[in-house]
């Protein structure tokens, strides 16, 4: 989540939301390119160590993703488990962020 990353003091570069606003705006045409936007998520997490990413990650899922999600699909989440069905996240976010999504709802 960028917001997450700029608040928490990561994404320092000037202009930062505003050029992932642009990369969504072109996701949303059909038109972005996944490099450029792999790389500006991804810069702000350059030279951290892969267990302090983990933290940060399992943070931000848990403090800007979690409370997103809509009460209905909790009770949905709930029933299929209950009724022992597979599920599956599919998602254009990053692995890493996804990973971290669906452990948290484990």
């Amino acid at each position: 989540d960028s917001q997450f990353m700029v608040r928490e003091g990561l994404a320092t570069q000037k202009g930062y939301l505003a050029r992932e606003a642009r990369l969504m705006a072109d996701y949303d045409r059909g038109e972005m390119n996944i490099a450029d936007y792999v790389a500006l998520i991804q810069a702000p997490l350059a030279g951290i160590p892969k267990s302090d990413v983990d933290a940060l990650v399992a943070r931000c899922v848990r403090e800007a993703i979690l409370p997103r999600v809509y009460p209905q699909a909790w009770e949905l989440i709930r029933r299929l488990r209950a009724e022992g069905e597979q599920m599956l996240i599919i998602s254009a976010s990053v692995s890493l962020l996804v990973q971290a999504v669906a452990a948290a709802l484990e």
